[in-house]
């Protein structure tokens, strides 16, 4: 059975990712679609050629928050994954944490190589959110 808290944890990414891309797509203007409309573009090739174009940036910040946010994950693994073979990083530095005592040197180390792929992710697509807040920007 899965605890009610961990649930609620998922469903809460879910709706606020949601969330997040319903407020980003209401700003874009609904004549922009209409116009793609006019100039012969079916409903799905106005989404995917025009609204979607328009929408990366907002996608890209949801993209990394759902990402880093999953990458994060403690509980979940913990509760449903019984072997320390399969654990991934973040819930293995929980492993230099023992009873009586803690092995700092290790555990800062295998923290550093958690936050990697995280910043590594961000310098891939920070070209995408630098768009984004510029976008309306008045010269």
């Amino acid at each position: 059975m899965i605890p009610l808290k961990n649930f609620l944890k998922g469903g809460l990414k879910q709706a606020f990712s949601i969330w997040l891309l319903t407020g980003y797509f209401s700003t874009i203007p609904r004549g922009i679609e209409e116009a793609a409309m006019i100039d012969g573009c079916s409903r799905f090739a106005a989404i995917f050629r025009v609204l979607v174009p328009l929408a990366k940036p907002g996608i890209v910040a949801t993209v990394i928050f759902v990402f880093i946010w999953s990458w994060n994950e403690f509980l979940i693994v913990l509760t449903f994954v019984s072997t320390e073979k399969l654990w991934p990083l973040t819930l293995g530095i929980y492993g230099f944490i023992g009873r009586y005592k803690v092995l700092w040197q290790y555990l800062m180390a295998v923290s550093f190589l958690t936050t990697l792929p995280v910043v590594v992710l961000f310098l891939l697509i920070e070209r995408q959110l630098v768009s984004g807040l510029t976008a309306g920007a008045i010269r």
